[in-house]
C-alpha cells in the first residue's frame, strides 16, 4: 500500500497489516523528480530487527525484496551494515548500508509515527549498477545516482544534485541576505532569492553546496519538484510550495 491515501486508513491498515503479517511495506511512488521509495514498518517491533528502507525501485519489486527480508528475520536471520546478500537479484548481490541521522525525517515518515518517535534503526538495502557496483563506488552508473541516493553519505547536503552544481543568486545572498525564495524550473535549473522580485543586474553564479554550507536549512526543499517555487518569512520558517512563478 502506499503513502499519501486518507491518513485514518492508511494508519489503520498499517496496523493490520503488522498484527497479521509482523510488517507493513509503505510505498511513495516517483513523481517526476524524486525517486520512488518504499520501507518496511513493522520489522523492529515485531522482531526487534532495523526497518529496512529500499529507494529507486518500483512497488512490486520493492515490496518482493522487503518481503524477502520479513522472511528471512522471521525465521532467525539478522541484517547487518555491509551484508552483501544474494537471492534479492539474479546474478548480483544487493548490500545493507547505514541511514545517517540527518537523512531518517525524509524517507520514514510513517515508520516514525508507528514506532512513536525516530528512535529505532534502519538500514537501507542498496542494489548495484549492471557491473555489480554500488552508490558511492567508484565507477558507478552515472544514469543512476540520481535515483538511488546513498544515505550513509552526506548528511550536510541532502539534495539529488552534486555539490559543484551552478545554481542562479544575487550579490545580496552571497553577502549574507537570506534565502527566501526559491525557484525548481522545469528544465531542472535552480534558483534562491532573497526577494521574489530579484535584481537582474546582481545576478550571480555560485555552486549549490556552497549555498546550503551558508544555510543548511537549504536542505529542506530538497524535494522540491521541477516548476514549482518555495518560499519562507525567514530562515529556519516553513517552506510553502506553490507552481512556479519566476
Amino acid at each position: 500500500m502506499a503513502d499519501g491515501c486518507d491518513e485514518d486508513a492508511v494508519e489503520a491498515r498499517i496496523r493490520e497489516d503488522v498484527e497479521a503479517f509482523g510488517m507493513h511495506v509503505a510505498y511513495l511512488e516517483d513523481d517526476g523528480y524524486n525517486p520512488g521509495f518504499g520501507y518496511s514498518i513493522g520489522l523492529f517491533k515485531t522482531y526487534g530487527h532495523p526497518e529496512i528502507l529500499l529507494i529507486g525501485q518500483g512497488f512490486e519489486r520493492t515490496a518482493q525484496f522487503l518481503n524477502k527480508v520479513r522472511d528471512a528475520v522471521a525465521g532467525g536471520r539478522s541484517f547487518v551494515r555491509g551484508d552483501l546478500c544474494e537471492g534479492f537479484l539474479k546474478g548480483l548481490p544487493v548490500r545493507l548500508g547505514a541511514v545517517l541521522p540527518e537523512h531518517r525525517g525524509d524517507w520514514l515518515g510513517y515508520a516514525d509515527w508507528f514506532n512513536g518517535s525516530s528512535d529505532y534503526p534502519v538500514l537501507q538495502l542498496l542494489w548495484p549498477d549492471r557491473k555489480g557496483t554500488f552508490p558511492g563506488e567508484a565507477g558507478y552508473d552515472d544514469g543512476l545516482v540520481d535515483r538511488q541516493p546513498a544515505l550513509d553519505a552526506n548528511g550536510d547536503f541532502r539534495f539529488r544534485e552534486p555539490r559543484d552544481l551552478g545554481v542562479y543568486t544575487t550579490k545580496d545572498i552571497l553577502a549574507g541576505a537570506p534565502v527566501l525564495h526559491v525557484f525548481h524550473d522545469e528544465e531542472g535549473d535552480w534558483q534562491f532569492h532573497s526577494s521574489q522580485e530579484p535584481d537582474a543586474s546582481q545576478a550571480a553564479l555560485v555552486a549549490l553546496g556552497e549555498l546550503v554550507r551558508l544555510d543548511p536549512t537549504l536542505n529542506g526543499i530538497r524535494f522540491l519538484n521541477y516548476g514549482e517555487a518555495a518560499s519562507r518569512e525567514s530562515v529556519g520558517g516553513e517552506w510553502e510550495i506553490s507552481e512556479e512563478e519566476a
